[in-house]
């Protein structure tokens, strides 16, 4: 009888694990495009969707089992841009505010199948403080509209508001890891109240009257993100579950599996793929299209070795070789008239294996 009872409170002790609430400690970022709106009378210039790139944290609390309210702070350095109406590519960007974000949505996670994959609807309300330039963006010159006709410009931005108020709605895309660790793909669609920015483009060819567009955005956005959650609650939850894993473990001798002072060595390769912008819209980076993916790649190679301090850190230290491209394109005929091969230096890594890192320029 003893036993029974001792059996089932061990069997309940397993339940209540598993049925604690968690906290995630969430760490993100990926590609935000900017929706920005246009009135333009003359039906030269249309919509734009601007990209930049956004990161940030999240702390996430279980209210019940999978139902949980986060909150947290991104930034993002937000661009603008034009949009001619024959979508040519590279049109003008420039670099308009940033913004520190701050989230507070309730998400819910649903797992279908027993398989470790689930999504997660969000719905939230998004705060958003705009910081903006010493001073607005501003340029003039010459563009070529689609039929040929050549346009004098000029353009001025504007600031209204330094705030932001938006809701947003999206899904996240999840993979279950070890001790509930978990690996996300988020998308989310935010729509503002607000307009902190707004642009006047005002274009006329030579005797003819002029016509004023006007680009204006409410913080209407769609973001996408790459996420990593860690489940800050394990620290203080499971502590004897963790000891007997440990136990389980073991090299059958009485003494759990350990690390400590293990040498391990490893290699990496892959591609970089570098950035183009120009602030002239006649003038814009080289092209993209029909050229393969690898066509403006930078090779990115290396090898490391290290040693475990503890059972869970390393330290390791290797050498990084990095080769890098420089790519110049006319916005006229969006051909690459002049290409410059520079190969970049040599870096030393010394790396945590926590996730810390640090690189050195030789």
């Amino acid at each position: 009888m003893r036993k029974l009872i001792l059996l089932s409170a061990f069997i309940a002790l397993l339940t209540d694990s598993d049925a604690q609430l968690k906290t995630y400690l969430t760490f993100e970022s990926g590609p935000q495009w900017s929706l920005i709106k246009v009135a333009d009378p003359g039906n030269v210039f249309q919509r734009a969707n601007v990209k930049s790139t956004m990161a940030g944290f999240t702390l996430g609390q279980e209210i019940i089992p999978n139902l949980s309210i986060v909150t947290g702070a991104y930034y993002t350095p937000n661009r603008s841009g034009i949009n001619m109406i024959d979508d040519r590519p590279h049109q003008s960007r420039w670099s308009s505010y940033t913004s520190i974000m701050i989230p507070v949505r309730v998400e819910y996670r649903i797992q279908p199948t027993e398989y470790p994959f689930s999504f997660t609807p969000r719905l939230g309300y998004v705060y958003g403080q705009v910081s903006q330039p010493g001073s607005p963006y501003q340029a003039s010159g010459v563009l070529s509209a689609p039929d040929g006709t050549a346009y004098n410009y000029d353009l001025a931005e504007s600031y209204s508001s330094q705030n932001l108020h938006m809701l947003e709605i999206g899904v996240g895309l999840n993979l279950r890891l070890h001790g509930f660790w978990q690996a996300s793909f988020n998308i989310s669609y935010m729509t503002g109240f607000t307009e902190p920015m707004s642009a006047s483009l005002d274009y006329s060819t030579r005797g003819n009257a002029e016509t004023s567009a006007t680009y204006t955005t409410s913080g209407n956005s769609i973001q996408t993100t790459l996420a990593f959650n860690v489940p800050v609650s394990n620290i203080w939850q499971n502590r004897n579950y963790r000891i007997r894993a440990r136990v389980e473990k073991s090299v059958y001798k009485g003494k759990p599996t350990s690390k400590k002072g293990q040498v391990y060595v490893g290699a990496e390769i892959g591609s970089l793929w570098r950035q183009f912008n120009a602030s002239n819209p006649a003038i814009g980076a080289r092209p993209m299209e029909g050229r393969g993916m690898f066509r403006y790649a930078n090779m990115h190679t290396g090898a490391y070795i290290g040693y475990m301090v503890t059972d869970e850190v390393g330290i390791d230290v290797g050498a990084l070789y990095q080769q890098s491209s420089m790519f110049y394109a006319i916005m006229y005929d969006h051909e690459v008239d002049f290409v410059v091969k520079v190969p970049a230096p040599l870096y030393l890594g010394y790396r945590c294996a926590s996730g810390t890192s640090m690189m050195f320029i030789r």
